[in-house]
């Protein structure tokens, strides 16, 4: 098994070659306007470019959203089964990848795909393998990557580092940090940003 990201858009990117069994699109938010169109729903095309004929495409997206109409579409003209994980409005990062990372897995158990290591997990996949011992272990370099600098008599600073480059992820992580104690009050945040994305925003 691989799990593939699309490098820009979906369906024009090398990466679509691969015949995949889900499709998962996480968000559709304004960014590479210049090549994916300069709408969400232009954008969510190029995106649901990647659900093939037969699969599951999972998203968060509900048909409610304009991006998420333009997926929805997509799943039923390529006869994909949709899922679309309840999120609640107030979930971390974390928490909204939890369950949507949940949500494939149990796509994939309920098509016959069996976590094989032994007693007494011999059954199909599902959410049950995200335990918080999973969750803990998640981590990539770059995402909500936590160090602390030492600040001589001072005492000691923590500091995050991500790569959120786009107002909505960068919204998010904010907002995730401010619901800790050792960012609850003013701290700084050192951005910077290539030309071509919405500085401003």
């Amino acid at each position: 098994w691989a799990i593939v990201e699309a490098g820009l858009g979906g369906r024009l990117d090398s990466t679509n070659i691969v015949d995949s069994d889900i499709a998962i699109i996480t968000n559709v938010e304004l960014e590479h306007t210049d090549v994916l169109g300069d709408t969400r729903t232009k954008i969510a095309f190029e995106k649901a470019g990647i659900i093939k004929p037969g699969s599951v495409a999972v998203t968060p997206l509900t048909e409610l959203d304009e991006a998420g109409a333009v997926i929805a579409v997509k799943a039923r003209a390529m006869g994909a089964a949709l899922v679309v994980p309840a999120i609640a409005r107030d979930a971390t990062l974390a928490e909204r990848n939890a369950r949507i990372v949940g949500a494939a897995l149990d796509a994939l158990g309920e098509r016959g795909v069996w976590e094989k290591s032994g007693f007494p997990y011999h059954r199909p996949l599902g959410d049950w393998l995200i335990d918080d011992e999973v969750l803990d272990a998640a981590r990539l370099p770059g995402r909500m990557e936590r160090i602390t600098v030492a600040i001589g008599a001072g005492g000691d600073v923590p500091v995050v580092i991500d790569g959120a480059h786009v107002p909505f992820n960068l919204r998010a992580v904010l907002d995730d940090l401010t619901r800790e104690a050792a960012f609850a009050g003013p701290f700084t945040t050192v951005f910077s940003v290539a030309r071509d994305k919405d500085a401003e925003g």
